[in-house]
């Protein structure tokens, strides 16, 4: 019979050696992803996650996966940091796309792992979400806008009302604007536009609101323009990702 001193020195290896395997199968240093989200977190639990294409909660965000049954393409795994199906790589050569780099860690092709391979308005690479974005933290923002949206990697006005001045109190759509609006005459800049009924300035109301150019089609959720709401958007190989309003394909 064990006694009780070696009994707690075989329970703290055996601690010692899953938290090991933890850590290696999610990954490390500059490529593990930690977001540390706080309040910015999208959910505590999966039952948080509504959506058919991220059922699942990780460290506070939704997530395509959380094991590689949920992979169906083929030579695809579910990384255990970003919570995408990732494709499987033991080389650059093998990947490609949107997708270029082997990850040395985790053997899967990824956008970035390091701040190395961004550049340019988005110089730091958010391994968690795999995209090089403008910031991870608050200190990578301006005073004009001084919070970061982590999620999102963009330097925001506010993300509640609470990060809004009493001149303007009201978060709406990561800018603090006045409480209520019944016209466009007390609209500008870049929210031209009165949502009578929310009574809140807005971007656009329709599409006409939005012209050509990049972003041509008004989200009515939040009167902003953005690639595209629906399929007719894009381009005819193309169909829109009505979540993150981009075109695919």
């Amino acid at each position: 019979m064990h006694s009780l001193k070696t009994w707690s020195g075989l329970r703290g290896v055996g601690a010692t050696f899953l938290a090991l395997t933890f850590a290696f199968a999610c990954g490390s240093d500059d490529d593990d992803g930690g977001l540390g989200l706080g309040n910015q977190a999208e959910c505590k639990v999966s039952a948080d996650c509504n959506g058919n294409n991220e059922p699942y909660c990780l460290e506070g965000r939704c997530v395509e996966c959380s094991s590689n049954t949920d992979c169906t393409d083929a030579g695809t795994v579910c990384d255990g940091v970003t919570g995408q199906c990732k494709a499987t790589c033991t080389s650059a050569a093998q990947c490609s796309g949107d997708n270029p780099i082997c990850s040395d860690k985790r053997g899967v092709c990824v956008r970035c792992q390091g701040d190395a391979d961004c550049s340019g308005g988005d110089p730091f690479c958010n391994a968690a979400i795999d995209r090089c974005v403008e910031c991870t933290s608050d200190k990578d923002c301006g005073a004009a806008s001084p919070i970061c949206d982590i999620l999102d990697g963009e330097c925001r006005q506010c993300m509640q009302s609470s990060d809004c001045p009493s001149a303007t109190p009201t978060c709406s759509d990561h800018h603090c604007i006045s409480t209520s609006c019944s016209s466009n005459a007390q609209c500008g800049g870049d929210r031209p536009y009165c949502n009578v009924e929310a009574k809140e300035c807005v971007e656009c109301l329709t599409d006409e609101n939005c012209g050509g150019g990049g972003d041509p089609a008004c989200n009515p959720q939040n009167g902003r323009c953005v690639e595209c709401t629906n399929d007719t958007h894009c381009d005819q190989n193309q169909t829109c990702d009505v979540q993150d309003h981009k075109c695919q394909g």
